[in-house]
């Protein structure tokens, strides 16, 4: 269990999903731990199954819309509207899988789990299941750190670096170094990855592609394959992953700390992670699931996304996010993102 006195105690079957910063202060005036009740403690990892499926199988559906609306008016205009429209399936996809990560879509049944987040959520972005699952837990253990395994988000966004960050992010660049820094962290560090998981996450990995491959040949060709699946991936979709963890994870001036010598990035004095109050697009271009609610999922990370506006409203009510250093409340992403632009 977490020696935190600031992390809600879990019962021994979250033992395993206990992630929430380990590195948080323990000197926070602002106690959370009130704020759940035991017996919601336990029932908030079980998402409405109903409610679950309706969500993940719109994040399918949004995809194929957006190829149909290309193949029905083939024009330049569509072509980028399918863009936009596929690349932010993407991010739903990549939101999907982290839920899965956490054992949060079928607690119950974690090799079922496992099995529908690998194959259907995962392997269709190219990304290894296991690794991920792995590396995700660091970033919740270490977020604010050096050792944080999200590290897109510790630039500097202020004036022209701006333009250079939104760079890197829609030409590929950011994507490429993020999966070289996870497969090197990964070696480095020793991750202890299940037998044969690796196999498992190439196995899928290949076959989705090819039966994505083959789905773009049946209804178009293969040239569409590459510009309207993998030319997002490299692009959009890391670019818009980029942005929304720079919301999530990078302080403002006014927020950043007086130590800069301390181990927090920005020389907070303890971990800081930001809640969202998107409004719809920005739901639909970054945070399907409700991701917006990032904060929230940092401080109770087996909760299920179904549960996280609860929790943003107490939050709320309570006067947490003025009390607590490590937590911070924004009006939606445009307005973080355009402060860090400014340096404010």
């Amino acid at each position: 269990m977490s020696n935190n006195p600031y992390l809600p105690a879990q019962s021994p079957a979250d033992v395993d999903m206990n992630l929430a910063n380990s590195t948080d202060s323990s000197e926070e005036p602002h106690k959370l731990a009130t704020l759940v009740s035991l017996e919601e403690l336990n029932s908030w990892r079980h998402p409405n199954q109903a409610h679950l499926l309706r969500d993940l199988s719109l994040i399918w559906i949004q995809i194929i819309l957006g190829l149909t609306a290309y193949l029905a008016f083939p024009h330049p205009s569509t072509f980028l509207i399918a863009l936009f429209i596929i690349s932010c399936g993407q991010v739903g996809l990549g939101v999907a899988t982290h839920e899965f990560v956490h054992y949060l879509v079928l607690p119950k049944h974690r090799q079922c789990n496992d099995l529908t987040g690998r194959w259907l959520f995962a392997a269709p972005l190219i990304v290894p299941y296991e690794i991920y699952r792995q590396s995700h837990f660091t970033h919740h253990r270490l977020v604010s750190t050096e050792g944080d395994t999200k590290r897109l988000y510790r630039r500097n966004y202020c004036g022209i670096n701006f333009a250079r960050e939104l760079l890197n992010g829609v030409s590929g660049v950011d994507y490429f170094s993020r999966i070289t820094s996870m497969l090197r962290y990964t070696a480095s560090n020793g991750m202890r990855l299940k037998p044969c998981a690796l196999a498992q996450d190439s196995i899928a990995i290949i076959i989705m592609q090819i039966l994505i491959a083959s789905g773009f040949i049946w209804v178009g060709s293969l040239t569409l394959y590459f510009s309207l699946w993998l030319l997002p991936i490299i692009t959009s979709f890391s670019l818009l992953g980029k942005l929304r963890t720079t919301v999530e994870h990078h302080p403002l001036a006014c927020e950043s700390g007086q130590n800069p010598e301390g181990p927090f990035y920005k020389g907070t004095t303890t971990s800081f992670s930001r809640s969202v109050r998107a409004s719809w697009w920005e739901r639909f271009m970054f945070s399907p699931l409700n991701f917006h609610y990032h904060a929230e999922h940092h401080l109770w990370p087996s909760f299920s996304y179904q549960f996280l506006p609860i929790i943003h409203n107490r939050l709320r009510a309570n006067g947490a996010f003025k009390l607590e250093s490590r937590i911070a409340e924004a009006e939606n992403y445009r307005i973080v993102l355009k402060r860090l632009w400014r340096g404010e």
